[in-house]
């Protein structure tokens, strides 16, 4: 029973001390609150004072207003790098299927269909030409006979024009 008292004294006399200290702060706000005021009192009659406090306003103000101009520009930036990072984005993805698509085993691919258009075309060119060549025979073998003076030497001439036409079509055959 004796610790119970002694506890509970204990306790009432840290109680004692808590509030008396809280007192102490108090009069120390007070007193701290005192000192503010009686300063304010002697800058309210100094001009120079005044003028300096006024200064620091105007600047103040003049960091306010630049902090606002800041944090307007600072959000513009941000949605333009927002604006800009989602275009490299796009342009990251068209690239990548662009690389894709130019892939080695599609490169191989288009190499040998484009080989073998040439081929075609080249094929196609050949016929062309032998059939301008006969068609250039056939003209002079009409005129011939449109002038009605065919000879046994226009009968050879047109062998021989026969002739070079298989020899050139064989030639451009060669060639390929």
């Amino acid at each position: 029973m004796n610790a119970v008292v002694d506890t509970l004294l204990g306790v009432a006399g840290q109680i004692g001390n808590a509030i008396a200290s809280a007192a102490a702060n108090a009069t120390d706000k007070q007193q701290f609150e005192n000192d503010l005021h009686t300063f304010y009192k002697e800058i309210e009659g100094r001009e120079e004072v005044q003028n300096m406090l006024t200064k620091y306003r105007l600047h103040l103000f003049q960091m306010r207003e630049v902090n606002a101009e800041v944090v307007r520009r600072a959000n513009m930036a941000s949605t333009r790098a927002g604006r800009v990072q989602q275009v490299l984005g796009e342009r990251a993805d068209c690239m990548q299927k662009l690389h894709a698509l130019l892939a080695q085993p599609t490169m191989d691919t288009m190499a040998a269909q484009l080989e073998e258009a040439a081929k075609r075309i080249h094929d196609i060119e050949r016929h062309a030409l032998q059939i301008e060549l006969a068609m250039a025979a056939l003209e002079k073998v009409v005129k011939k006979k449109d002038n009605g003076c065919e000879t046994e030497s226009d009968g050879e001439e047109g062998e021989q024009q026969r002739r070079r036409v298989r020899w050139e079509s064989a030639e451009t055959e060669k060639c390929v």
